[in-house]
Order: structure tokens, then C-alpha cells, then sequence
């Protein structure tokens, strides 16, 4: 799963991802995870995005360089179905924001939730818009901390894998809040691969970014 379609504001962009590995996306993201489920059935995903506000006037700083600008998201949902497909099942995926229903992917049910990559791309795709930072440099960090983290399994019941991408970068001083940006990856070590939540925060105060997406039962 290198590629991903996503259908943002600004139209239908490529979005090139090169395969995540370490202890912990090797748990999160085994392949065949979506394997079991029959034709038709739907996991379903809420999805909330709050953005930080701007001064009248004034435009996203990552307005020029091409990156979709995001929207706030309130009471969204993102869907997978699965279907049936020549080379076996698909997983055709979908969000629902208010009465609009966009296409976002579709992809082999052999290969893994891919529930993770797309929400760490409009993390991406929203700090590269509120900072005006490169979208390239943005997502190989994430990807550098993602490959170093590694999940404690010594417990029982949901875990939560906490990271903060940015808290020792050199350019820290010129990100802002997004320095601090956490990103928080929840999931059941029984069922590691159905990621239960991701919940993302850079800023404090009802002002500033937040994003999460919660399986619904």
C-alpha cells in the first residue's frame, strides 16, 4: 500500500507513501487484518478535525505551495467496505462530512488497515498548510519516529502509543505550536491491526489544531 488517492479541497492529488517499518507498525500494520470480514460489511471510523483560526485578511501560510488546504470536520465519518473484486475482496473507502460523500481509495483487504497512513497524511497536509513547511520534510519525520517507536505489551486492554514527531527537531523554533505536535495511536494488542483511535494536538486553548478518528462499535 505505496499509494494513496486522497480527495482533498483542492482536487485529486497522488500522495506517494513508502512502506512504514518497526516494532510498532509492524504489529498495527499486518497485512490481512480486513481479510475476515464478509462481502458489504462497513467499519466505520468518526472523524473530527478543529483548525486553528486566522486574522481576518490574513491566508493559510502554506497557501502557495500547492498543498490542499484542509476544512474543519465536525461529526464526520470515514468508511471501508469491502467488496467483491476480481483479484479478491477491496476495501473501497469513503468520507462522509455533512451531506457530501467523497471518495478517498481503494485497495486489496490482503494488505493492512490502512486507516493509520491516511490519517498521518492530513496530518501532514495540515501542518504543511498552517506552517508553511514542506510536506516531504513533515512526513519522513513522521515516519523516522514511527519506525523508532516501539509498543510495551506487557499489560492487558487497549494500549496508547504516544508520539511527539518534533519535540527535538533543529527547526522547532520556526514551527510554533505544531513543535509540539502529539499524535496518540490506540489499539487493542489482541486485535492490534484494528486501530481503536488516533487523535492528533498541536496548540492549547479551543483555538488550536485537533484531529481524532474513533472505530465505532
Amino acid at each position: 500500500m505505496n499509494f494513496f488517492k486522497i480527495l482533498g479541497p483542492a482536487g485529486l492529488c497522488l500522495v506517494t507513501l513508502p512502506a512504514l517499518a518497526g516494532p510498532l507498525t509492524d504489529l498495527i500494520m499486518a497485512p490481512g487484518t480486513l481479510t475476515d470480514l464478509p462481502s458489504y460489511a462497513v467499519v466505520r471510523y468518526t472523524l473530527d478535525r478543529r483548525l486553528p483560526g486566522l486574522p481576518a485578511g490574513q491566508a493559510m501560510p502554506g497557501a502557495g505551495t500547492g498543498v490542499p488546504l484542509p476544512d474543519a470536520v465536525v461529526d464526520g465519518e470515514v468508511l471501508m467496505t469491502v467488496t467483491p473484486g476480481e483479484t479478491g475482496p477491496q476495501i473501497v473507502m469513503t468520507r462522509i462530512e455533512g451531506d457530501q460523500t467523497k471518495p478517498v481509495a481503494s485497495f486489496s483487504a490482503k494488505g493492512p488497515n490502512p486507516v493509520l497512513i491516511f490519517f498521518l497524511e492530513n496530518v501532514v497536509r495540515n501542518m504543511a498548510a498552517q506552517t508553511g513547511g514542506s510536506p516531504f520534510y513533515i512526513r519522513n519525520t513522521m515516519r523516522a519516529t514511527l519506525a523508532e517507536a516501539a509498543p510495551d505489551l506487557s499489560g492487558t486492554g487497549p494500549q496508547t502509543v504516544s508520539l511527539t514527531p518534533f519535540a527535538q527537531d533543529p527547526n522547532a523554533a520556526r514551527m510554533g505550536d505544531w513543535a509540539g505536535l502529539a499524535v496518540d495511536l490506540t489499539f487493542d494488542p489482541a486485535d492490534p491491526g484494528m486501530i481503536t483511535q488516533l487523535a492528533a494536538h498541536a496548540g492549547d486553548g479551543p483555538g488550536a489544531y485537533s484531529e481524532t478518528m474513533t472505530l465505532e462499535e
